[in-house]
């Protein structure tokens, strides 16, 4: 008998498709897992525009939409009151509620659920929304990296008190749920994988070119061309504006290669100008979001990640496990998850000089940058990493 048999687990999550952000594609590979392992999952989420429907299926799964979308301060007070309400109509309909984060969606739903009938599990993963208009998200311990600070972890924690158990994906989550003293016996480690890891073949980097050119003719690129791939957020902030400021440098000096900047936010306009002063506006474009990142995967030479924009939510994961390079600026600690010779290539500091000698090593040794990817990625094929957080998935969703 299939483990997760005729379970229902209700998600609720502000964002989900047909937004393409990184949460979203983590969401949507997840599950997509848990349903093939028999759990009925309901998506609870916001309407973002008025056209779409109410209701929905997504893959077998039942999305559920809700206006008005938390899209500023007053919506977002609308959105989380209309949130409580479905919750405490339908609650009895689901053995299990899962919320996609710590905040105030967490603590609406655990309030509406307060006689704990049904176990409410939340996500604690150390980043946290700066404000209802801003969904730019900043690694807690890379807070010191930039101008504005995120939320305090107060809020955070306090919700997750009112949870039943919640999910941390890494160590410096967990050690920041302990420190706040919330009972280690509640916080369950289950780490982000990538639920489809995609095999990169030279075929299959040829249909994605032909596919990419149909949905974009700015997607025509040489394939013996280096392509690198940035996906996620748009900021103007000091780690996106150095590394443009060190890939054009790089391009002025005639080296060969492209960046693709794919993705939204109030910073498009801004780098985009870096760019077109640089004259480098046909080397580096920039793409609206895809509803898919497989053929990205395919086509890449390398995903970078910047680190007030995520990435290393699922993107990163998908990267390594399948065999992708990534180029990212990480502090010590971040660093010391990695496998030690994916540590070597990173750069310490997102300044123009890191980026800079990052980029050079990523150009001049790219057999090496390759082969440590393809390493990486068989250690977790061996590990089996995606079917140990399915089973402890799986477990969870039991209590």
């Amino acid at each position: 008998m299939n483990p997760g048999m005729n379970r229902r687990l209700l998600v609720v999550a502000r964002r989900f498709w047909p937004l393409s952000d990184e949460s979203c594609h983590r969401l949507m590979a997840w599950a997509s897992v848990l349903r093939d392992s028999g759990i009925h999952v309901t998506v609870l989420t916001g309407r973002w525009h008025n056209t779409w429907p109410a209701e929905s299926k997504l893959r077998e799964i039942d999305v559920i939409r809700l206006l008005p979308a938390p899209k500023n301060a007053w919506n977002e007070s609308l959105f989380l009151r209309n949130v409580g309400l479905w919750i405490s109509q339908h609650r009895m309909d689901f053995d299990v509620i899962y919320v996609d984060e710590s905040g105030t969606l967490l603590q609406q739903v655990a309030n509406k659920n307060h006689t704990n009938l049904i176990p409410v599990i939340g996500r604690f993963a150390g980043f946290f929304p700066l404000t209802a208009l801003d969904d730019r998200i900043i690694p807690a311990h890379l807070s010191h990296v930039f101008s504005m600070k995120p939320a305090s972890t107060a809020q955070a924690t306090e919700a997750c008190r009112l949870a039943t158990r919640i999910v941390v994906p890494n160590a410096h989550s967990e050690r920041q749920l302990r420190a706040s003293g919330l009972e280690p016996n509640r916080i369950v480690r289950i780490e982000d994988v990538a639920w489809n890891p995609i095999e990169r073949t030279e075929e299959g980097r040829k249909n994605a070119y032909r596919a990419l050119k149909q949905i974009n003719s700015d997607f025509r690129v040489p394939l013996e061309t280096p392509l690198l791939v940035y996906i996620g957020p748009l900021r103007d902030d000091l780690p996106s504006r150095s590394f443009i400021r060190a890939a054009t440098q790089l391009l002025e000096q005639d080296r060969k290669f492209r960046i693709w900047m794919i993705g939204l936010g109030p910073g498009v306009r801004a780098l985009h100008e870096l760019v077109r002063d640089a004259s480098c506006h046909h080397d580096i474009l920039f793409q609206s979001p895809l509803d898919s990142i497989e053929d990205i995967i395919q086509i890449a030479d390398g995903l970078l990640c910047l680190p007030s924009n995520g990435g290393w939510e699922y993107y990163a994961e998908q990267a390594m496990s399948s065999g992708l390079p990534v180029l990212s600026a990480l502090d010590n600690e971040s660093k010391a998850s990695l496998p030690r010779d994916l540590q070597d290539l990173m750069s310490a500091e997102p300044t123009v000089d890191g980026y800079l000698a990052m980029l050079c090593s990523w150009l001049s040794e790219y057999s090496r940058w390759v082969d440590i990817a393809k390493k990486n990625r068989q250690l977790r094929i061996a590990e089996n990493q995606i079917q140990s957080s399915v089973d402890a998935w799986l477990r969870l969703l039991k209590i």
